[in-house]
């Protein structure tokens, strides 16, 4: 009777073992699908809020922000209005190659120049350009100094092709965006955009923050909220792909770079 008492001890302590050696794994499981759940909600949430209007509360647009800057929210009703650039609604720029686009803007009469890229810098000497390999200089006349190609019409609508990426960003591999200007008679500077378009032609902030009217879902910094920010911002930069070879692409960056100015 004993031995028997004895052996069912072994087991009930046996199998608590076990079981507190398989708790770390199973609460873990639970942790890592609660983060993807969490991931796909704000994937899913993003997609949704695309489809609407900018002036739904709904959308991923910060509607107090409309409040001061009455310039941008009249172009986005116009724009959503079906008034001014219509021509960018209808581009596709995910599906279409480089040469296409390029033959259909000028085709409507769009202006072309090529720029080099600039980044903004601290001190007495602002101006800066940017490099392939991500670095700054303030030679022009550098030979790995990045350019990107812009079109622009009369009505301030533009389309910027970056053929070499937007080196050490988030999308370091060649793109395009299509946006809105805010004053059509200034030039097509980052500053001057109004807001930016998806490839399927929705009005969307031209950064990924809140300063360019971004509504934010979720907690700053967390997993959730960068995925809500780029399934957003990926949209109005899609991948650039050509007939005839365009650029290597740059190097890959982890998802949890942070985020700079597209």
């Amino acid at each position: 009777m004993k031995t028997q008492t004895v052996n069912k001890n072994i087991y009930i302590i046996g199998a608590a073992g076990a079981i507190l050696l398989i708790l770390p794994f199973f609460f873990n499981s639970i942790l890592v699908h609660l983060g993807m759940s969490e991931k796909l909600s704000s994937s899913a949430q993003a997609a949704y809020a695309l489809k609407l209007s900018a002036f739904d509360a709904n959308s991923v647009w910060n509607q107090d922000y409309f409040a001061k800057h009455t310039q941008l929210k009249k172009k986005l009703e116009q724009y959503e209005a079906g008034t001014l650039c219509i021509s960018l609604k209808t581009l596709d720029n995910k599906n279409q190659s480089y040469e296409v686009l390029t033959s259909r803007l000028k085709a409507m009469g769009y202006d072309y120049s090529r720029i080099p890229m600039t980044v903004s810098h601290s001190g007495p000497n602002k101006q800066f350009y940017l490099k392939k390999d991500g670095k700054k200089t303030r030679d022009l006349h550098n030979a790995d100094v990045v350019h990107q190609e812009i079109f622009k019409n009369s009505e301030g609508c533009t389309v910027r092709f970056k053929k070499e990426g937007f080196p050490n960003n988030v999308r370091p591999y060649p793109h395009s965006t299509k946006a809105v200007l805010l004053n059509p008679k200034k030039g097509p500077t980052y500053d001057n955009e109004a807001f930016q378009i998806t490839w399927d032609g929705k009005p969307v902030p031209k950064g990924p923050k809140s300063e360019f009217g971004l509504k934010m879902s979720f907690t700053q910094g967390n997993a959730a909220d960068f995925i809500w920010i780029d399934s957003i911002m990926e949209q109005s930069h899609p991948a650039l792909f050509a007939l005839e070879p365009l650029t290597p692409m740059g190097s890959l960056i982890e998802l949890e770079e942070k985020l700079d100015e597209d």
